[in-house]
């Protein structure tokens, strides 16, 4: 991504995070909500529940339901911009002006 400090990582056909991808899809399904509209970000967190690693968001309600299979950190507003949107974003993450959220892996 053009301005952040990471680099990301592919959600491809590897076993473990398509595995984990099937486990968070049931849960959510079990929930009696609709996983296709979260595809990405449950290919986010298959990734980093694959990998073991938290997932940093400014919109940890996309991940409710989810916390005993993935670790969703919330990051605090980092200006006031985002503190009257009500958003909490981490301002070295960037991000495609009017998406809904921003999604990371902790990969360190």
């Amino acid at each position: 991504m053009p301005g952040s400090s990471f680099a990301p990582v592919p959600f491809d056909a590897e076993a473990e995070p398509a595995r984990f991808y099937a486990q968070l899809y049931a849960r959510v399904r079990a929930e009696g909500r609709r996983p296709r509209r979260r595809l990405a970000d449950l290919q986010i967190a298959s990734i980093a529940g694959a990998h073991g690693r938290p997932l940093v968001t400014r919109n940890p309600a996309d991940f409710t339901g989810l916390a005993s299979l993935v670790e969703p950190i919330a990051v605090q507003p980092t200006g006031p911009r985002d503190q009257a949107r009500g958003v909490t974003c981490a301002r070295d993450v960037s991000y495609r002006p009017g998406s809904r959220g921003v999604s990371a892996i902790l990969l360190r």
